[in-house]
């Protein structure tokens, strides 16, 4: 048992402990399509500019809420006009105007976050041990088509994104989490940030997962699925500090103004919120909200050590249900934002995230302060999650789907 515990403490910890969110449920994961491997390039996109409200297709209102951001959305049918080019992935093209006020007036230039449109995903075939089910699991990768098989340690060389799915081995025993799968999402090409027609999403979901020790003990521990920009270090094989496995964000240097994508929520809103971890669940009164999150930073290293300032943030809390909003804008504030209160204990400064150094050693991110608003960065992390009230800890059914990742100048 205590194998077993080890195991689900340390991949939760690293999935739903490391970051402050969570997520709902969806769709039924639908097969892997035989699509043939799309470029690995940005896309720049020129969009004629429309504010529109939430699409009359949705089944609820979402009930958003912003840390010093603005939130909009285009209807699904509006035409975008798209030029490509080819950048890698710290640099994306820039604005000539770097003014943060974001007109929304003015066309923007956008260009595609790297398998941003998640239409490519790797599958992993893993055995898990005999303790604790000796099942054969699925596990989903954002990265380029290919299937893996077998208990081997997966790092996401191609793609910029890492997923809350991991593999962990402990002891020798072997155990997976998966709450981040394919979805279908059907997207016109004028639509997406490829400039491609596609099919697919990525779906994260908030849910209990149990298994049986020896086929006797059953245990049970709610998790979240999260995506974001950087990389998870596999096997996960340690208590100590499970955070550091997270090399958490990119190199970026450019000044975008917003952060484009688009998404769909089940926010179940049943005033119960639960916390489960192994043997013991509690439920209590409670609301818990998806999130995206998008963070500059300008990062230093001394004696080893890693440092930051925080150059601009943005932030969206979603506290309903919904169907797809195409072409949300979430506005970055650069600076110290106005009502720092305003933001959730993952977007305000914080020092949990951990990154390489120099020497290739997980050290954690020490943010230092706000930086001045003309301050350039050095690094990106976007993040979304079906939730945000810590470890073990959410809202069992919520869901949160994300397509067609985007930043816009």
């Amino acid at each position: 048992m205590k194998n077993a515990e080890h195991i689900f403490f340390i991949t939760l910890a690293v999935i739903s402990g490391i970051f402050i969110d969570r997520c709902p449920v969806a769709a039924k994961t639908p097969p892997l399509y035989s699509t043939a491997a799309t470029s690995h390039s940005d896309v720049s996109a020129n969009h004629d500019k429309t504010t529109a409200s939430p699409s009359s297709t949705a089944a609820s209102h979402c009930n958003t809420t912003t840390g010093r951001s603005n939130v909009e959305t285009r209807p699904s049918d509006v035409p975008a006009n798209h030029g490509k080019t080819t950048t890698s992935h710290s640099d994306m093209p820039a604005s000539p105007n770097n003014d943060t006020t974001g007109c929304l007036s003015v066309p923007g230039t956008r260009a595609a976050i790297p398998f941003g449109d998640f239409e490519q995903w790797t599958i992993r075939r893993i055995k898990e041990s005999a303790i604790v089910g000796k099942d054969s699991v699925t596990v989903y990768e954002i990265d380029r088509n290919q299937t893996i098989y077998g208990n081997i340690p997966y790092s996401n060389t191609d793609s910029p994104w890492a997923t809350s799915n991991a593999f962990a081995k402990v002891m020798g025993v072997v155990k997976t989490n998966v709450n981040v799968r394919p979805a279908p999402h059907i997207t016109r090409a004028e639509n997406s940030s490829t400039g491609n027609s596609g099919e697919r999403c990525a779906e994260m979901r908030t849910e209990i997962m149990s298994f049986k020790v020896l086929g006797m003990a059953k245990v049970e521990v709610l998790t979240a699925g999260a995506i974001y920009l950087g990389k998870l270090k596999e096997p996960i094989n340690s208590m100590d500090n499970a955070i550091k496995s997270v090399n958490i964000g990119i190199p970026f240097t450019k000044r975008p103004k917003y952060l484009v994508f688009d998404y769909k929520a089940t926010i179940r809103n049943s005033g119960t919120v639960s916390r489960s971890t192994m043997t013991k669940r509690t439920d209590m009164p409670g609301r818990d909200k998806a999130i995206a999150t998008v963070q500059l930073q300008k990062r230093t290293e001394k004696d080893g050590k890693i440092y930051a300032e925080r150059v601009a943030t943005g932030e969206l809390l979603i506290g309903g249900s919904c169907d797809w909003r195409h072409g949300a804008k979430l506005k970055l504030t650069y600076g110290k934002p106005e009502n720092e209160e305003a933001l959730s204990q993952f977007s305000r400064l914080n020092s949990f995230f951990y990154a390489e150094n120099s020497s290739g050693e997980s050290v954690p991110i020490q943010e230092t302060g706000w930086a001045d608003p003309d301050t350039a960065p050095t690094h990106l992390i976007i993040y979304f999650a079906s939730g945000y009230l810590g470890p073990f800890t959410g809202e069992i059914g919520n869901s949160l789907s994300i397509d067609n990742v985007m930043l816009e100048y």
